[in-house]
């Protein structure tokens, strides 16, 4: 059999099959089609795996899996969410005719393909070869995409969708995720608009207007979005997702809780979507709800870069509430397990820290328990604290002693970290939540927040009695007592709006600029799992130039 093209002996391929005979039967046609290098996977996890570690210029993927609840499906969300997929790689789904409906769908989010069983090796040569064929068609786009030349790659995938070449909406698709991320919302609207102009029915062409309003804080014309969707598509589990995302920004955890569980119930051996699920559930007080998910995400996750440690933070604070205290020491060794792996992250030795302070608490070790309060009270006025660490710290306040809590070093938390995240509604939201077992915490954050909200009022309402620079300092001001980052950016609008009347806005400028780049740790990261990958409604990024194919 004649080799696929030109370069393919310097291609690399994983093939992920959970039986041996369909595995060495599809090597074998690889090797014959030329591929130079078949490496092969029997279970979706140990693909997972193999694909954090390097690239391959294909991957061909059982969709079902015997003794598995992890589809082929799962893995190819997992490998997009965390940017684990490139453009460059090739990747077919593999499956009987009985699940074909399912598949397909499968293929439209992989952009590549997929194989019916039986299939022969020219059937299997044919999809490989137009699968390059559209990757090299498209290979000026790839290239600035790699290059960082992001507004570049956009241009080119509006010109070929306008002209009508081929692989349209493919470069459509890249092209409005590229114009989103780089904030040119008004153009990539107006490029969904022309895909569902044509294709009004198309999910990733409404997913991705959904995402530009959110973007443009047309929260209105989102949410109305989203449900339609999700009613007209309601197996299209990333139109779950971003609507749960959405509900969370806007504060309510009942309704992001029902979301991202239907997201979780469409794919349920997703890590990433066992974490959200799980942890929504937690912070909207279903407690039964949570444990299944979040046991699963540590399950699978288990020596997965996609594994989110916040999902054992999570089940330590419901395994001292069940007075599990063996279940709890289980959950700390995980966390001390992840500081190993990683010692220099500040955001795990936290987690570790109050783990630690957990287990002291359930097994009554209450003369140990000052000097381990002591090191998480010295992380308060850290730049790079979050609003997942404040959660973390008002639950694990909310479960020692009352008399413990209203002493030093404990008594100013709910003051310090109330203040500092106040103007944002998700963060109120969450940190009410993460006091849920203590009633009167919550209400001591309740009026915080509620007085945080006067003083920002207050400032505001100088500039439009004329004190503009008054305003402006005093949000200066609120933002370097409190560390509030939201403060720090209403002091830097309102400089820029009012920058004619105020004589020294030159000085000013730089104080906020530095008070902005202290806050590291902010915008906020929510105690809902990793978001380090890409946004509901966007692709991946992440391009490695394969090796093998001869670009001629």
């Amino acid at each position: 059999m004649p080799y696929l093209y030109e370069g393919v002996e310097n291609c690399k391929a994983l093939i992920v099959d959970d039986g041996n005979v369909s595995r060495s039967i599809l090597a074998s046609q690889l090797r014959d089609l030329g591929v130079g290098n078949v490496v092969q996977a029997r279970r979706p996890q140990d693909a997972r795996v193999a694909l954090e570690r390097q690239t391959y210029d294909f991957v061909l993927c059982e969709y079902h899996f015997e003794d598995e609840a992890y589809s082929g499906q799962d893995l190819l969300d997992d490998l997009r969410r965390a940017n684990l997929l490139p453009y460059a790689t090739t990747f077919l789904m593999v499956t009987s005719e009985a699940s074909y409906n399912k598949v397909a769908e499968a293929a439209e989010a992989a952009l590549d393909g997929y194989l019916i069983k039986p299939y022969t090796a020219n059937s299997l040569g044919d999809r490989l070869l137009h699968a390059r064929q559209r990757k090299m068609a498209l290979k000026d786009i790839f290239s600035a995409i790699e290059a960082g030349d992001f507004g570049h790659a956009a241009r080119l995938c509006v010109q070929r969708f306008v002209g009508g070449k081929s692989y349209a909406l493919y470069a459509a698709r890249i092209g409005g995720d590229l114009l989103a991320r780089q904030g040119h919302v008004k153009e990539a609207q107006a490029l969904y608009q022309k895909v569902l102009d044509q294709h009004p029915r198309l999910a990733w062409a409404q997913l991705g207007m959904a995402r530009t309003y959110v973007d443009s804080q047309q929260t209105p014309m989102a949410r109305r979005l989203l449900h339609n969707l999700v009613k007209e598509h309601p197996d299209f589990a990333e139109g779950h997702d971003m609507l749960g995302n959405l509900e969370i920004e806007q504060g309510e955890l009942a309704q992001a809780r029902d979301s991202l569980k239907r997201a979780w119930d469409i794919t349920p051996a997703s890590i990433s979507r066992c974490v959200r699920h799980g942890a929504a559930s937690f912070y909207a007080g279903d407690k039964a709800e949570a444990v299944r998910p979040l046991e699963r995400a540590a399950t699978l996750g288990n020596g997965s870069k996609m594994f989110d440690q916040q999902s054992l933070m999570l089940l330590a604070f419901m395994r001292m509430d069940a007075k599990d205290t063996k279940g709890l020491r289980r959950t700390l060794s995980a966390l001390d397990a992840a500081l190993q792996n990683q010692p220099d992250s500040a955001r795990i030795q936290r987690m570790v820290e109050v783990g630690r302070t957990l287990c002291l608490v359930a097994e009554q070790k209450s003369e140990l328990l000052p000097s381990t309060l002591q090191k998480l009270a010295e992380q308060l006025d850290a730049d790079d604290l979050d609003v997942e660490a404040a959660c973390n710290l008002l639950s694990l306040l909310a479960r020692i002693s009352p008399e413990l809590a209203a002493a030093p070093p404990c008594s100013d938390w709910v003051e310090k970290l109330s203040w500092r995240f106040s103007g944002n509604k998700a963060a109120a939201t969450l940190m009410l939540a993460a006091s849920a077992e203590r009633p009167e915490q919550q209400a001591r954050i309740q009026n915080i927040l509620s007085e945080a909200q006067t003083a920002v009022q207050a400032a505001l309402s100088q500039a439009l009695a004329g004190q503009h620079r008054f305003a402006v300092t005093e949000l200066i001001s609120l933002a370097q007592k409190w560390r509030n980052a939201k403060w720090a950016e209403m002091a830097g609008i309102a400089l820029d709006r009012h920058r004619e009347h105020i004589a020294d806005a030159d000085r000013l400028e730089p104080l906020i600029q530095n008070l902005r780049n202290s806050f590291k740790g902010q915008p906020n990261r929510l105690p809902l799992g990793n978001d380090s990958g890409r946004q509901a409604g966007g692709l991946s990024l992440r391009v490695k130039v394969a090796p093998a194919p001869n670009a001629a």
